[in-house]
């Protein structure tokens, strides 16, 4: 009774455990359309994780990668992915090629790592479009210096996590982002807004430390209605994300 209930399992959580290595026999569970791994003790994936492609929401948030598994790219279908907070924050800085193949994803979070720049693999190239399906990205508490212009592919793009980054300009790409209705980039070094944000129509939320966060806050506030502006407080997290 047990196998055939695990045959149909679609939803697996096994969050907050001290899990080190995942069995082979993980492949089995191929109804599997959601899995949560986070907060565990997880630096790769068995061979067998090719056979979880029905998977659509996956988060290995708080283990050990230092890289992501070739296997992990295997799962086309993915819609939501979480890779954040991996060890200390300084094993992570870098998306494979490979990576591109899960251009589907319309979700990904790389909070806290240590990620310079936008990975690559996420921005088109000669044989990629690109991650255009993308509506949410977390950047968040990286030492990223700059944004790619070409982050303006991912037109679909709703929110935006650039807090606790290192960041000093957004590049004017950003202004033909439709989409967006939020932009944090509190703790930052940006000292200047593009008044040309104010043309986003679906923009809701523009998240600073303080107002004095830039120096031109009372010129883009006559442009921007009040409602639009939050501010977070050193130290306090941000509210969790909507449900899907």
């Amino acid at each position: 009774m047990a196998g055939a209930y695990l045959i149909s399992l679609t939803h697996l959580y096994l969050g907050f455990n001290q899990i080190e290595a995942l069995p082979e026999q993980i492949g089995n569970l191929s109804t599997l359309t959601l899995l949560h791994l986070e907060n565990n003790k997880l630096e790769g994936v068995p061979r067998s994780f090719v056979m979880l492609d029905k998977v659509t929401e996956l988060s290995l948030a708080h283990n050990l990668f230092l890289e992501i598994p070739k296997e992990l790219t295997k799962l086309a279908g993915l819609v939501r992915l979480d890779l954040s907070h991996q060890g200390d924050g300084s094993l992570l800085e870098e998306l494979p090629p490979d990576f591109r193949s899960l251009s589907r994803l319309e979700e990904l979070r790389l909070s806290g790592n240590s990620f310079k720049f936008l990975p690559e693999s996420i921005l088109p190239d000669a044989s990629s479009a690109g991650f255009v399906n993308l509506r949410v990205l977390a950047m968040d508490n990286n030492p990223v210096v700059m944004v790619d212009e070409d982050i303006a592919v991912c037109s679909k793009l709703e929110r935006l996590l650039l807090h606790g980054t290192r960041i000093r300009t957004l590049n004017k790409s950003i202004t033909y982002m439709y989409a967006l209705q939020e932009l944090w980039i509190a703790d930052t070094e940006m000292r200047k807004l593009d008044p040309a944000l104010a043309q986003l129509r679906s923009l809701r939320k523009i998240v600073l430390a303080h107002e004095d966060q830039l120096e031109n806050f009372a010129d883009i506030r006559r442009l921007i209605r009040g409602e639009i502006w939050s501010f977070l407080r050193p130290g306090e997290p941000p509210p969790p994300p909507p449900p899907p």
